[in-house]
């Protein structure tokens, strides 16, 4: 039976057979989608609370974004915030960054844009030779430091 991974010390861990080891991840895996399941649900029940709070509090301000601080009881602090996510159009950002640098030149519109190119792996492994060569120079892959595990629960097998 596992043992609870809480009550390790480093030194204990180092004691643990490749069996424990296997089942307490295991173990952990699970209760961390558990835990994760029920915070987003805290969240969501939170945001019941403090959500309508905060967007009072905004329109209050005259803003529709922003970070608010609220006083519970029990000495709590719950900070709120309305974050937005920006969005652009691709085709029409590449068109006024094109128009950006005809009339102000290519520092100005590197300046205001951030261009990042990249190849899907499935198009690089799909690709004809001669465009793999081509591409190959441009390509670095980084070996992660540790590998990344999956534990899966044998059920009769």
């Amino acid at each position: 039976m596992p043992k609870n991974c809480n009550k390790f010390s480093k030194l204990k861990i180092n004691e643990l057979s490749e069996q424990e080891v296997v089942e307490n991840l295991f173990l952990l895996t699970q209760q961390q989608r558990e835990d994760r399941d029920t915070a987003s649900k805290l969240r969501s029940a939170l945001n019941r609370y403090d959500g309508q709070r905060l967007m009072a509090r905004l329109q209050d301000d005259g803003v529709d974004t922003g970070t608010r601080t609220f006083d519970h009881v029990d000495g709590f602090k719950v900070e709120a915030s309305l974050t937005p996510k920006v969005q652009w159009d691709q085709e029409l950002l590449s068109k006024a960054l094109d128009d950006l640098q005809q009339k102000h030149g290519s520092d100005a519109a590197k300046h205001y844009a951030d261009v990042k190119l990249s190849v899907s792996e499935r198009n690089y492994k799909h690709a004809p030779p001669e465009i793999k060569t081509l591409l190959q120079k441009a390509r670095t892959v980084v070996v992660p430091d540790e590998a990344s595990f999956k534990i899966t629960e044998n059920k009769g097998e």
